[in-house]
């Protein structure tokens, strides 16, 4: 609609001034999520002679594992990642939990930017982002999260 076009406009254009007065890119964490698809088939081999029974293997299974990858960077590079156990998704705990191995691993690389610059967070509008446990945990970080264009 006309009128998130223009939300959207004004979210980018105060993103564009800000950055042309006080250079906050490098202040900037931002984060994904990717799902990893795998098939761990195994095949064996065995010498045998011409007379010996082939050994009885389990079926495999026709579907295809998947890992969500979880990825945290700045401009400097990549912070932290997480390989979620196979078929676990992000909730908002499981995210919250997250962001407070995030900090931790943030004021390691980078203290500067966590104690005396501050971090600018950057993340989409899914549910587990923008739910209250999350906000709650963004706020107790002290990090400036910014606006997500509708």
């Amino acid at each position: 609609s006309e009128t998130n076009k223009l939300q959207r406009l004004t979210i980018c254009l105060s993103l564009l001034s800000r950055h042309n007065s006080e250079l906050f890119f490098d202040r900037m964490l931002t984060c994904d999520e990717k799902w990893i698809m795998y098939c761990n088939n195994k095949r064996s081999y065995h010498w045998l002679s011409s007379n010996d029974p082939l050994p009885l293997t389990a079926k495999p299974s026709i579907h295809q594992q998947k890992n969500l990858l979880c990825v945290w960077w700045t401009t400097s590079g990549i912070v932290h990642f997480e390989l979620l156990p196979s078929g676990q998704t992000i909730t908002a705990e499981v995210y919250s939990a997250q962001l407070n191995r995030v900090s931790i691993a943030l004021s390691q690389k980078h203290p500067a930017l966590v104690n005396r610059k501050g971090v600018v967070f950057h993340q989409d509008n899914a549910r587990p982002h923008t739910a209250r446990i999350t906000q709650e945990t963004l706020a107790r970080l002290q990090w400036e999260v910014l606006p997500h264009p509708p």
